[in-house]
């Protein structure tokens, strides 16, 4: 980071847009629906979308899920284009029984399996609780998809702390790009499947090399399985309702300005 810009951030001053960043298209677009004078920017294979959400400067973009996909993307995104801090968004599966499908949970620890990863901001951590309608809590980056009510209560028993904690893909390595750039970083994510419950395929089972999730398989499984089609159904909602709750969320963080 360069000397002014060090000293922009802890003076809390504005040094550049908010880049948010999820895994899918799908986790982003309540928030793009939010976003004015919106212009869209190629970063090679990836769209971002320029614009501002309500005063505040924001990019939006899309990396693709999976840690490949996450750490390619960011990167991308972090080379094209000037940002001054990362929020990483999405959603989740919950480990804890206290967090029921759509509850939003902000990061104030990060896991990358069983090992600490890059911190919050702390001044964005603290803004982020007092805006309210979410809970602090862990979010741990897994190396597969935690597909069983079963794998989600084992894992919740191997956290070190009590409390909130979800689990995903990519917030981790999101956190640890930023971190290697200097930029303060927050991660938010809402709970699409409960601890308690199963997800309706074995995703694990239908992703592709680089570790993101192939469409086609899905419904080819679907196709071969109908019995699965009203969980998937059930799902999507699920998916466009936690997305219009973090972009709620999301639009009174960034709103104003760095914190």
């Amino acid at each position: 980071m360069r000397a002014g810009t060090a000293s922009a951030v802890a003076a809390g001053a504005p040094v550049g847009p908010t880049l948010i960043v999820a895994a899918l298209p799908e986790e982003l677009a309540a928030l793009l629906a939010r976003t004015r004078s919106a212009q869209v920017v190629a970063v090679g294979p990836l769209r971002a979308v320029c614009g501002r959400i309500g005063r505040a400067p924001v990019v939006v973009c899309a990396t693709g899920d999976g840690r490949q996909a996450a750490e390619r993307g960011l990167t991308r995104i972090l080379d094209a284009l000037p940002v001054g801090r990362v929020l990483a968004i999405g959603v989740s599966g919950g480990l804890t029984p206290d967090l029921g499908p759509g509850s939003l949970v902000v990061a104030r620890r990060l896991l990358d399996g069983a090992h600490h990863a890059a911190g919050p901001d702390p001044s964005w951590l603290r803004r982020a609780e007092q805006i309210g309608g979410a809970v602090l809590g862990v979010c741990v980056t897994a190396e597969r998809i935690l597909g069983r009510a079963a794998e989600k209560t084992a894992a919740a028993q191997e956290l070190d702390q009590p409390g909130p904690a979800t689990v995903d893909l990519e917030s981790a390595v999101y956190a640890r790009v930023a971190a290697q750039r200097g930029l303060p970083c927050l991660v938010v994510r809402a709970v699409s499947d409960a601890s308690w419950e199963d997800l309706p395929l074995d995703f694990e089972a239908l992703r592709r090399p680089d570790g993101g999730v192939s469409r086609i398989r899905v419904v080819a499984r679907a196709l071969a399985h109908p019995r699965a089609i009203p969980g998937l159904l059930r799902m999507r909602r699920r998916v466009a309702a936690c997305a219009g709750r973090l972009a709620a969320f999301v639009a009174a963080l960034v709103d104003g300005g760095t914190p």
